[in-house]
């Protein structure tokens, strides 16, 4: 079994506007928040300060447990397309 290399056009064809859509709310998400938390200057209290740092951190955990999912379904198809 041969090994084919993926390229952007395999993931662009593998992946449904729903993903596409869910990475780019992924990835905007803590940029928002940081910039919300951060530059706002709404973490007055320390609560405020521990939760918007976890928060960011978990949705960059999620971020990544979902593309490796995506990477894993669009590494299958392209080797369901070489057979």
């Amino acid at each position: 079994m041969t090994s084919k290399r993926i390229t952007l056009r395999h993931i662009w064809q593998y992946t449904t506007f729903p993903d596409k859509f869910t990475v780019l709310v992924l990835i905007a998400v803590p940029f928002w928040m940081c910039f919300d938390l951060f530059l706002d200057g709404q973490a007055v209290n320390k609560l405020a300060r521990v939760i918007g740092p976890v928060c960011i951190i978990g949705m960059v955990i999620i971020l990544w447990c979902y593309l490796l999912i995506l990477y894993r379904q669009v590494r299958r198809a392209v080797a369901e397309e070489a057979e």
